[in-house]
């Protein structure tokens, strides 16, 4: 879990700003005697030595005076059965611009997916319901701020029934926070009752500017609907923010200046400019990604109506040296890849009376993208010169598992090492979570391609089962990767436990952590996982503690559901639509 960064200003309301000294998810010690400080507070924003701190909560805004000491914890207590704090809530302090403490309680975050984005926010399951109004017949509504000027909007909260959502009124707030699938919102209760959500981590656009002559002679002079809060200026005037960029991620140091409030890239942007070739009239992006670090990339397109509903036209200034040369009259196919998975289109560019257009293939990805009107979309040329390539594709039969993977017929062997004459070549081949390099042979026996020796050690310990799709890719420098692209994936197999049956399930030491939803750093995640013959669906927690894994929260009443027995086997796999199954392979349960 990603926590606010310390002395972060927010806008609570149009009227004052406020800073966050410290949150904490409460334990029990916290709410049975004293609230201990995390080691990371900002003491700079509280008093030196013993002292006492006049907080308001609730609200009602009732102010207690509690002592803040390394001996006694007076008023705390008060606060915490006032607002029936429990073991795990979050809590925060707050200093505002007057120089008044307040407690906030966090309500819920949650890692967006796409139905979040473009229909309604469906609500974790932990969300702490009783710092929302009570619900009567129909929705409620809350009046939530957002963004660096304290917007607020009515957002309706609906029963569904897979839990609470919020529904009218959440789509303008993420299309005004530009927010994408990935990104990681909260949403807290102030002192006065009032909500506001923040973005907490997940890709985030922080900007996108179409350059002009001073922007890459001089500096970046950023645009007025700049996320500042994405920039790490804690009340400096002058930052320094290492941003990637290029195919090779090369990283350079870029100062960002605040002078009368505009705000400017001076030193180190020239370098990426002139490194990658900007021109006046190309537009470019800053984002900041989910582990904290920014990237910068080149924008080419804003998509209209005509580029959604028919074909892409490029723009003017799209640098044709970069594509594949025209033969003639014809059209070119460019592969191109696209998704987090990769996912490879040819697609056909053509040359029409007003440019180049991207025709047959294009609507595939702006489907499978779900890209609406407004969406800015980027081509990049990538391994200097030479496109990414997916080798093949195929689902596996068991012959491909028992005795030697036979390629497809549409197998690209000019991405192979040459032949020359030969019968068999040796590919370096990377696979699994953990880089593992393995030379594996490929012959051409009567024009057919087969990967024998090597292939079935990788099968192996990639724990591949008929169905699985695998593929095959060329990555920079001619580096070969396989991946496991869908298909049901099995991510741990245990004989069962009595404390596996009575208390959590303890995960193996060789599970398959990769096929496991992100943690992005929290110390919990939720995954949905069905069982049974009637396929039920339960939410079970799975924690990380000191590097070892465990299922906990809903397990047991899986446990319960399935009569399980000490002795039992069970499965869990991944299957190709992002869902989680959980099966028994011996024992008297059934799944």
């Amino acid at each position: 879990m990603h926590a606010c960064k310390l002395l972060e200003s927010q806008i609570i309301s149009e009227h004052f700003i406020a800073m966050e000294i410290f949150n904490k998810k409460l334990t029990s010690v916290d709410l049975q005697r004293q609230l201990v400080l995390p080691n990371d507070k900002k003491t700079e924003a509280l008093p030196k030595g013993d002292f006492i701190i006049p907080i308001t909560f609730g609200q009602d805004g009732v102010e207690v005076d509690v002592h803040c000491s390394s001996k006694e914890a007076l008023g705390w207590l008060e606060i915490a059965r006032n607002l029936r704090l429990n073991a795990g809530d979050i809590v925060a302090l707050k200093r505002d611009d007057h120089g008044r403490y307040f407690i906030a309680m966090e309500i819920f975050i949650k890692k967006l997916t796409s139905v979040d984005i473009e229909r309604h926010l469906e609500l974790p399951n932990d969300t702490k319901t009783k710092a929302l109004s009570p619900f009567g017949a129909g929705d409620i509504v809350i009046p939530i701020t957002f963004g660096k000027d304290g917007v607020e909007v009515d957002v309706h909260c609906s029963r569904k029934k897979r839990g609470l959502a919020f529904t009218k009124g959440w789509v303008e707030i993420a299309r005004n926070l530009r927010l994408n699938a990935g990104d990681v919102v909260a949403l807290q209760r102030d002192d006065h009752g009032r909500y506001k959500m923040t973005v907490r981590s997940g890709t985030m656009e922080i900007f996108i500017k179409k350059l002009t002559r001073v922007d890459i002679e001089r500096q970046l002079e950023l645009p007025n609907d700049t996320r500042r809060e994405a920039l790490p200026f804690h009340g400096a005037r002058d930052i320094v923010i290492p941003i990637k960029f290029g195919h090779d991620g090369v990283e350079v140091d870029v100062h960002c200046s605040c002078r009368a409030g505009r705000l400017a890239f001076t030193k180190g942007w020239v370098e990426i400019a002139r490194n990658l070739r900007l021109n006046a009239g190309d537009s470019v992006a800053l984002q900041r990604e989910d582990n904290g670090k920014y990237k910068m990339i080149i924008f080419m397109k804003k998509l209209t109506r005509v580029d959604i509903e028919r074909h892409l036209e490029l723009p003017s200034d799209t640098k044709r040296q970069a594509l594949p040369p025209f033969q003639g009259a014809g059209d070119i196919v460019i592969p191109i890849t696209f998704g987090q998975d990769g996912v490879e289109v040819n697609v056909h560019c053509s040359t029409k009376a007003r440019g180049l257009v991207f025709t047959r293939g294009w609507l595939e990805i702006a489907r499978n993208l779900r890209l609406n009107v407004g969406d800015v979309v980027a081509l990049q040329r990538e391994d200097h010169g030479r496109y990414k390539m997916t080798i093949f594709i195929k689902k596996l039969t068991p012959i491909d598992l028992e005795k030697q993977l036979e390629l497809p017929n549409d197998t690209r062997r000019e991405a192979l090492p040459p032949f020359n004459g030969a019968r068999d070549i040796e590919i370096p081949i990377t696979f699994g979570h953990d880089g593992v390099k393995a030379k594996v042979h490929c012959s051409s026996r009567a024009g057919r391609l087969a990967l024998t020796k090597g292939w079935v050690e990788i099968a192996q310990n990639l724990r591949l089962n008929v169905g699985d799709i695998v593929a095959l890719k060329r990555e920079d420098n001619d580096r070969y990767k396989m991946t496991v692209r869908s298909g049901t994936m099995e991510i741990f197999v245990k004989k069962l436990t009595s404390v596996d049956i009575e208390k959590q399930l303890e995960l193996p030491h060789d599970t398959r952590r990769e096929a496991l939803p992100p943690f992005h750093g929290a110390r919990d995640i939720v995954i949905p996982i069905k069982f049974g013959h009637d396929g039920v669906e339960a939410n079970v927690h799975c924690s990380c503690r000191a590097g070892r894994l465990a299922l906990t929260k809903g397990w047991v009443e899986i446990a319960r559901n399935l009569r399980f027995n000490v002795g039992d086997v069970v499965a869990l796999q991944s299957e190709d639509h992002g869902r989680y199954k959980m099966t028994v392979r011996s024992g008297s349960a059934r799944a």
